[in-house]
């Protein structure tokens, strides 16, 4: 996941080292609606994952965004 907190941390403007499970829209102040869409774009763009409409609407934190994307390399690599 070093690689999502690398985007994260380039697209919302804060240290890689703050990001964590508790890192969410409410805690950053650059994680508007605009930042969530490239944040969206960069990791989908940099990991090969597509996400849905409704995944990116559940993500609110690095934790969910941490977990959906778990569950979508194991899909990916199951298959």
């Amino acid at each position: 996941m070093k690689e999502i907190k690398a985007i994260m941390a380039k697209v919302l403007s804060i240290p890689i080292e703050k990001i964590n499970d508790s890192t969410s829209k409410d805690t950053v102040e650059d994680w508007d609606s605009f930042n969530h869409l490239i944040l969206i774009s960069e990791i989908e763009k940099q990991t090969g994952i597509v996400l849905t409409i409704a995944e990116t609407e559940k993500i609110k934190s690095y934790q969910d965004l941490r977990e959906i994307i778990e569950r979508k390399q194991i899909n990916k690599n199951s298959n």
